[in-house]
């Protein structure tokens, strides 16, 4: 008996163990991907057509209108094929910025070529562009060897035949960014406002960018704008409707993980059910002794429900402890990442309400477990078990 209990809590706290670690890793790799995203892409975004830019209300009446915005930021987005002198080419969205690139929030580690010119303006004839990483080692160039790029816009000007032609610039990489996340590094590059409206003209995306004081507000305040402009031109959407599917990926693995690891709790709990039956069938004449003592059934049921008990909470607290310890010393001594994550270190999120609902889990699941064998325990007739005694 006393080895099977042992089996039985050893379960329940690899249980909890796993299931905290597990989680604690996964709720990090969240919280760094949030990070990144609210870095690069604003919490709120107000988007509409470049011919229709005039409809977007001033970021000064926003800001005024509004609280909890810290700074509002005007964008000309659209896509286009850049090419560079080696033949390479690749798909990129083009944002143009009407601020320093110093400014520009979550390009992560940003390099020129000239450190003390950190700004998109005109060199040696040609404006000036700063790419991802990725999208630069695509291109195959770089800002220290002066590499240029052509930027082709599909939707140009009419040639005198009547044909579109389509509009080619021609760039000088004089910076790169990495943002640490592999869609923007591999996707975006950056150029002036007046460029970017002259390139796209009436085929680009014009948008206001919401950078707010406190970021989970930002449902409440694409709600109120929503409300504000009931008549509007141009669309508002968070940054969570804009990485919908990113964010139910990581919900439903998350989920299914919760389930898998749950079911090391849930064959501790089968070990527990049968310990207790066990031992119901082994002390059944001291069960019917104590009945004719004056013990009611409730109090026999409480006596067996009270040692599980002790199993579950004995074995949550022993995985609840090392979960814990764990997480912590990987949060203050990280484990360091191969280069392809994205991220250097294993990223741990110690979440208390979380830990307190696993914790919760494993004395509940060992209560439920023992249950049925509590209830058979005062079910036996006094007199047909002491018959022969």
């Amino acid at each position: 008996m006393s080895l099977l209990k042992w089996i039985g809590m050893l379960g329940v706290a690899l249980g909890i163990f796993s299931l905290i670690v597990v989680l604690s890793i996964m709720r990090g790799f969240e919280r760094d991907f949030e990070t990144k995203i609210l870095g690069f892409q604003a919490p709120v975004v107000l988007e509409t057509s470049a011919a229709e830019a005039a409809s977007l209300p001033p970021a000064d009446e926003l800001k005024n209108r509004y609280g909890n915005i810290d700074h509002a930021e005007y964008r000309i987005e659209g896509e286009l094929v850049i090419e560079s002198k080696f033949g390479t080419a690749s798909g990129a969205r083009v944002r143009g910025i009407d601020r320093s690139v110093d400014e520009i929030k979550g390009l992560g580690h940003v390099y020129f070529r000239d450190q003390q010119s950190h700004d998109l303006s005109e060199e040696a004839h040609l404006p000036g562009i700063v790419l991802g990483a990725e999208l630069a080692a695509t291109l195959q160039v770089h800002p220290d060897f002066k590499d240029e790029v052509r930027l082709i816009f599909p939707f140009g000007d009419l040639a005198p035949s009547g044909e579109m032609m389509p509009r080619v610039r021609r760039f000088l990489v004089v910076g790169i960014f990495d943002s640490g996340f592999y869609e923007y590094d591999s996707r975006f590059a950056l150029i002036t406002g007046q460029r970017a409206q002259r390139l796209f003209g009436e085929f680009g995306r014009s948008s206001t960018a919401l950078y707010l004081h406190n970021n989970k507000r930002s449902e409440t305040l694409a709600k109120q704008i929503r409300a504000d402009y009931p008549q509007r031109s141009w669309q508002v959407a968070t940054w969570r409707e804009r990485n919908q599917r990113l964010f139910q990926a990581l919900f439903l693995e998350r989920l299914g993980m919760i389930l898998l690891l749950s079911m090391i709790i849930i064959i501790a709990c089968f070990n527990i059910f049968a310990l207790l039956s066990m031992i119901v069938m082994e002390k059944i004449k001291d069960m019917a002794v104590l009945r004719t003592m004056g013990f009611r059934k409730s109090q026999l049921r409480q006596v067996f429900l009270w040692q599980v008990g002790r199993i579950g909470i004995r074995g949550t607290i022993m995985g609840g402890v090392f979960a814990i310890g764990t997480c912590l010393w990987l949060y203050f001594f990280p484990y360091e990442l191969p280069s392809t994550y994205y991220i250097p270190y294993l990223p741990i999120s110690l979440e208390p309400l979380g830990i307190l609902l696993i914790l919760l889990l494993g004395p509940l699941m060992s209560m439920v477990a023992g249950l049925y064998p509590a209830s058979q325990a005062s079910k036996p007739i006094i007199a047909e078990v002491l018959r022969y005694e």
